[in-house]
């Protein structure tokens, strides 16, 4: 049966998990888990708004000591670290509950816990673990070869990286950006994320192979990627002078209260004004619930949930996407074939949440269902650079290779960017007359190149 997550409004709880064995073994010391709220954050870290610096230091003097801070002029907030001894006693959700208590009357959140897109599993942004497969792609023609779906088109992924050998073959010159290795951890086992950010340029590529994919790492070599990294990396895309078109953020997680990333907020809004053309696109996340998931809740965001088709004509809603009045658009995201790394060995174990049946064997799971180190053998896995995989990470990239592939149209009869790019998202998404599934959105189904 589904685990709903209470996250009403009701003073915050914090259950700070000092076992690493929590959270199928590679939970780092530095997240937390905040449980009744449901969300993960950096256990030592506050963003808080400029406006507001001195009122947070106050409520901090004498309590918990500020052992360092970043500022980001663009985003107009600080990134606080915090004395780690000090924040035992005192949680950074409690401090935040504090003072909110002062702000009762504010609508927008001055001081928030760093929230992270992950550990768990679920909010990992797939529907699975990646499963080997002898599948290949078909050979792509030169990228100077005119007349590719895409051409003229930058998609920037926020991600894990890219392999570059990959782009040494067979994405042939598409893909640039910052390079990626198989991931471990402490058992030995490739983790959860490990080759996400391949897979998502070769589904980019597979689609639009005339687009330029631009990866850019936002995720560390623990596999997170915490509000603060995401936004200020989207800021520095839109400050690039070699402009990207689309950024897909194959990201995301739940927020305290729901009220989304104070950080990625503030970074969408300073792109958006920065490059008003500019299309986001997030996937909704991989938990079966309607519980707004950020950044894909966020309107300025075209928010991607993942479907399966079972006819022609029939499709339905994969079995672990989110959905709800957020979502804006849904793509194919069961058992998707892709680029993947050159690996052989275990992997963290991955089991679904099964809708109908109570779990089995619980002692080998952990809170949010991660199967922990002791709960079997290690899976051994051989990949050769492909894999096949589910999740709402792989339909939001089909999106973004649906709409660059419209906008190379426009381009392609003169259009300047900006108009090519309004045309492409009211055709790909906005279009009345396009199919539309319930609290999924637009159906978006675009065929593969190769």
């Amino acid at each position: 049966m589904h685990r709903e997550h209470d996250h009403d409004d009701h003073p915050d709880h914090d259950n700070h998990a000092e076992d690493r064995d929590s959270h199928g073994g590679w939970w780092p010391h530095y997240i937390a888990h905040h449980g009744e709220g449901h969300f993960h954050y950096m256990r030592n870290q506050l963003i808080v708004t400029d406006e507001e610096l001195a009122r947070v230091e106050r409520l901090l003097e004498g309590r918990v000591r500020i052992e360092d801070r970043r500022e980001d002029q663009r985003l107009g907030l600080l990134l606080l670290e915090l004395n780690e001894h000090d924040i035992q006693q005192q949680p950074v959700p409690g401090l935040v509950e504090e003072l909110h208590a002062d702000w009762e009357q504010e609508v927008v959140p001055q001081a928030v816990p760093n929230h992270v897109f992950g550990p768990c599993s679920h909010l990992h942004m797939n529907g699975s673990s990646p499963e080997p497969t002898d599948w290949q792609p078909g050979a792509l023609p030169p990228l100077e070869q005119l007349g590719q779906p895409g051409a003229g088109v930058t998609v920037a992924l926020l991600d894990t990286g890219f392999d570059e050998d990959q782009d040494n073959s067979w994405f042939g010159g598409r893909v640039s950006g910052d390079p990626e290795a198989p991931i471990t951890d402490r058992f030995g086992r490739l983790l959860p994320n490990a080759g996400h950010g391949t897979f998502v340029a070769g589904v980019v590529v597979r689609h639009a192979p005339g687009a330029r994919v631009v990866v850019k790492r936002v995720f560390n070599d623990d596999g997170i990627v915490d509000d603060w990294t995401a936004a200020t990396t989207l800021a520095d895309l839109a400050d690039e002078k070699d402009p990207v078109q689309i950024v897909n953020m194959s990201i995301g997680a739940y927020a305290r209260r729901d009220r989304g990333m104070l950080a990625c907020e503030r970074a969408i809004g300073y792109a958006k004004f920065r490059r008003p053309e500019l299309v986001l696109i997030a996937a909704a996340g991989n938990e079966r619930q309607d519980r707004p998931c950020f950044p894909a809740a966020d309107k300025r965001v075209i928010g991607v949930a993942s479907v399966e088709q079972l006819s022609p004509e029939r499709w339905r809603r994969a079995r672990f996407s989110n959905y709800g009045w957020w979502v804006d658009a849904c793509a194919p995201g069961v058992d998707i074939h892709s680029t993947f790394l050159d690996y052989e060995g275990p992997v963290v174990p991955f089991h679904e949440h099964d809708l109908e049946e109570e779990f089995e064997q619980d002692d080998l799971r952990d809170e949010c269902g991660a199967m922990l180190p002791d709960a079997g053998e290690l899976k051994q896995l051989t990949f050769r650079r492909t894999a096949r995989w589910s999740g709402t990470s792989f339909s939001a990239p089909l999106v973004a290779a649906a709409i660059a592939r419209r906008a190379a149209e426009e381009l392609t009869v003169g259009q300047p960017a900006s108009t090519a790019l309004a045309i492409a998202v009211g055709d790909v998404v906005a279009e009345p007359h396009r199919r539309r599934l319930h609290n999924l959105g637009t159906l978006v189904n675009p065929q593969p190149y190769v």
